[in-house]
């Protein structure tokens, strides 16, 4: 099966939403994260891309300039283990350290599927939030 990914637009909310609201993993427990919060992180803070099997958004990944993290990177459960999340996280990364930022953050719960990514892509664990969560870095590679 071919994918295709590109930049995110503002049409693509509605789908990534609901992606983000239907995961296993990393479930929003007592935040709930509303239009507005997406249109600012993909237009404002960062930039957004969206994987397409054929018409459909799949999954994206959301990097945010200003914050030096990685809002979001979520798939639809019927497309995880198919190297996404992978390729959109070699996408997002490449544009952070392209657009300046020398360390990249993020959070994931302990013991997932995410984490076994963040690791096999290099990040580094970096302590745990107050909530539990894994806090990583991935400084800019040395040239």
């Amino acid at each position: 099966m071919t994918y295709s990914i590109r930049i995110a637009t503002e049409r693509d909310i509605t789908a990534m939403k609901s992606i983000r609201d239907t995961v296993r993993e990393n479930a929003l427990v007592s935040a709930s994260i509303e239009h507005g919060d997406y249109v600012r992180a993909i237009t404002i803070d960062g930039r957004a891309w969206v994987c397409l099997d054929a018409d459909e958004v799949v999954g994206f990944v959301c990097g945010r300039l200003a914050q030096r993290d990685i809002w979001a990177l979520f798939l639809r459960a019927s497309h995880e283990r198919r190297g996404i999340g992978n390729a959109l996280m070699e996408i997002v990364e490449r544009w952070m350290f392209e657009s300046g930022v020398s360390r990249i953050e993020l959070t994931t719960g302990p013991g997932t599927r995410a984490e076994r990514l963040y690791r096999r892509r290099g990040w580094i664990t970096d302590g745990t939030t107050p909530g539990g969560d894994l806090r990583f870095v991935l400084p800019r590679p040395s040239l």
